[in-house]
């Protein structure tokens, strides 16, 4: 591994980590207003959509294809919505 690189994936990770946190509460407050469902995990629900990206994201980088990405964003992303409205 590169110098720096450790240093590096902890950036990363606590990025991540901090992300997840900030959408888990976000999303713990829409369950407390009523915009998604009762019965879904907050902190499991950012941990999809963190996941959800990431295999975008890759998809992307693997494939150089942006439209696509963006296509098939969209329709991950209705599809995530669908699955935690109330």
């Amino acid at each position: 591994m590169p110098e720096g690189g450790t240093e590096l994936r902890h950036r990363i990770g606590k990025l991540l980590e901090d992300y997840e946190a900030n959408l888990a509460l976000l999303l713990h407050l829409a369950r407390k207003d009523a915009i998604v469902r009762p019965d879904f995990d907050p902190a499991v629900a950012a941990k999809l959509f963190v996941y959800l990206i990431q295999g975008l994201a890759m998809r992307s980088i693997t494939w150089g294809a942006t439209e696509t990405l963006l296509h098939e964003g969209r329709k991950v992303w209705q599809q995530y919505l669908h699955g935690i409205r109330a």
